[in-house]
């Protein structure tokens, strides 16, 4: 499996995993506001998903 996170603000971060299960990532940003971070996994058959999170930073 290897995924893909795009944080909403123009970064992404890579990865693989072995197994099928939680990936832990973490981000910083450099601004508040509001940020839709898309996660998409793909298989060893090339078979993807996704999934997006709108998530807000307020002071």
């Amino acid at each position: 499996w290897t995924y893909r996170i795009d944080w909403g603000d123009g970064t992404s971060s890579t990865g693989s995993t072995s197994s099928q299960g939680t990936i832990s990532a973490g981000h910083t940003y450099l601004l508040l506001g509001s940020y839709t971070i898309k996660v998409t996994v793909t298989d060893s058959l090339g078979a993807s998903g996704s999934d997006t999170k709108t998530v807000t930073f307020i002071l």
